[in-house]
């Protein structure tokens, strides 16, 4: 078989932990009194995550009566607060359903119901929408808890914080709070219960991490508890030779509801004994210089346009990357000028990984050593196979490009209520990864395009579907076709061609109705009007036809 193009990687060791909240309790006792996060609130210790995060499982279990698979979902940004409802609804035994705050009502609402969500955790900022919220998913009125950005703190900073967010900054609209939990409250009458144990088998469900496809349906992938544990694992061994457990400090700007910032940050710190400072908004460049310069870390995990704004920001060689030893980059095809000039301008390479939603998320990296592959995404992870297939689904060649397969602990269990589509997504044991590639003759994986319509903006995927039918659904739209556009600083933006039903639309107005039903990322940055689309015989429009 070595002619093919197929290649795996070493055996992975045996999994310590059953369970995501057996490895928070083996670290809370390795790692007590050390710091596990730092946030803009102030830190918090492995014990403090570890009691606080118990309180919250017993509120969930006793007080709101959450039974085992419940469905929790937290749309919170990187706040202190997230590992511990995330831990709190692991130790409770709960499904975590991870939403981007930045979300609009429309979408959050969609992804809600299918997902069917039992419990809300949110951000301040986002609580002003619970009465329509509450209008669309009626049962969640017993069950919000809302999460300020003074949580965590000590009494004095936490008032600071909140007055300022809600009056200085004005990030906070009145809502009625009397239908609300807060943090206090919760672990207050948690504290008066102890959370049940529960018996977690390795194929229980943790987590609903959503993504979609060409369609544009919500899709959300089912990662089990062994799906992360072994990922975890399967990183740690990979990078083994520049880890020292209890020793690590990660610095988290990217958002832990996105999969890669939660395994390969969020998570692995704390497999590690890590310290993890979190960024609450990476887009802050002044604020992430600062932290870069305050904190003397050792590892860095972000995306491609992320260090490149970073290399454009004046202050940034103050940053400390004197002691760094890892620097990743995966979500989004690196640049090479970038990686270039990072290593020029900081004295450390970026490794390029590569991964996805489906593979919680990681497949394969760079391997820390000279046999680093510029513009490769490297070998794969321990227990990993990776093999590219012709369209007869035939393993080709080494050096011949096709599609990427993936087969390994990692792999999800399928998506949420949607078999047709795991069937789709699967063939045979193998995860089809839409990607195309090709594997060089020393074992290295190549990412050279994508076979799905996916649009890459600074690591998040768009779906062109998604788009086209919000936008299809202004009155004075007819038709709608999207495709990417190549931009600086996110990698890609959203391109919009529209066909009008009505003369007298304008571009604002359509961005205005764009603002009221996408969130920011997803918004078309360009909007062309014409007077039709390229389709096929059947009708559909055809994006690869429409110019970018």
């Amino acid at each position: 078989m070595k002619d093919l193009s197929e290649v795996q990687g070493e055996p992975l060791s045996s999994l310590p932990y059953g369970s995501l909240s057996a490895l928070l309790d083996s670290s809370v006792q390795r790692y007590g009194t050390q710091t596990a996060y730092v946030g803009l609130q102030g830190r918090l210790s492995y014990a403090q995550l570890g009691r606080y995060s118990g309180q919250l499982a017993g509120f969930f279990q006793s007080h709101w009566g959450l039974p085992k698979g419940a469905k929790i979902a937290i749309q919170l940004p990187n706040v202190l607060g997230y590992p511990v409802v995330l831990f709190g609804a692991w130790r409770a035994g709960l499904v975590v359903v991870n939403a981007n705050p930045l979300y609009t009502l429309r979408e959050s609402v969609a992804l809600f119901s299918d997902s069917g969500t039992s419990a809300l955790v949110l951000f301040e900022p986002l609580a002003h929408r619970m009465d329509a919220l509450y209008h669309s998913l009626p049962h969640l009125k017993e069950r919000l808890l809302v999460i300020r950005l003074g949580d965590f703190a000590n009494p004095a900073r936490a008032h600071l914080l909140n007055f300022s967010f809600r009056y200085i900054k004005k990030q906070v609209k009145s809502y009625g709070r009397t239908r609300v939990y807060y943090v206090s409250q919760a672990l207050r009458i948690g504290r008066q219960s102890t959370p049940k144990p529960l018996n977690l088998a390795a194929d229980t469900p943790a987590l609903l991490q959503y993504t979609g496809g060409t369609t544009g349906n919500l899709k959300a992938a089912v990662l089990t508890h062994h799906n992360l544990l072994a990922n975890i694992e399967q990183i740690k061994q990979f990078a083994s030779a520049r880890l020292t457990e209890g020793k690590e400090l990660f610095i988290t700007a990217l958002p832990l509801y996105h999969i890669y910032a939660l395994t390969c940050g969020g998570l692995l710190s704390v497999r590690l004994g890590a310290k993890n400072v979190l960024v609450i908004d990476p887009r802050n460049l002044k604020k992430l210089t600062q932290v870069l310069a305050a904190y003397p870390f050792t590892i860095f995990l972000g995306v491609s346009t992320l260090f490149a704004r970073l290399l454009a920001h004046k202050p940034f060689p103050n940053a400390r990357f004197a002691v760094a030893r890892i620097v990743i980059s995966s979500g989004m095809a690196l640049d090479g000028q970038v990686a270039r000039q990072w290593h020029a301008q900081t004295g450390r390479r970026i490794r390029e990984a590569y991964g996805m939603t489906e593979a919680s998320p990681a497949l394969s990296a760079n391997p820390f050593d000279a046999r680093i592959r510029a513009g490769s995404v490297g070998l794969p992870l321990a227990a990993t196979h990776l093999k590219v297939v012709n369209e007869a689904g035939k393993a080709v060649p080494r050096g011949v490009k096709g599609e990427i397969l993936a087969k390994g602990p990692q792999i999800m269990s399928g998506y949420w209520q949607k078999k047709s589509e795991t069937k789709q997504a699967f063939s045979g044991s193998y995860l089809r990864t839409g990607d195309v590639g090709f594997i060089d003759t020393s074992g290295f994986l190549w990412v050279v395009d994508r076979k799905k319509e996916v649009i890459n903006i600074s690591g998040f995927n768009v779906y062109p579907a998604e788009i086209e039918r919000v936008l299809a659904a202004c009155p004075r739209v007819a038709e709608v076709g999207v495709t990417a556009v190549p931009d600086l600083s996110s990698g890609e933006v959203v391109k919009a061609y529209v066909v009008k039903s009505d003369p007298s639309l304008t571009k604002e107005t359509l961005m205005g109705y764009a603002r009221q039903h996408l969130t920011p990322y997803k918004r078309p940055r360009h909007i062309v009007f014409v007077d039709t689309l390229p389709k096929s015989h059947i009708g559909k429009v055809l994006r690869r036809l429409l110019p970018t």
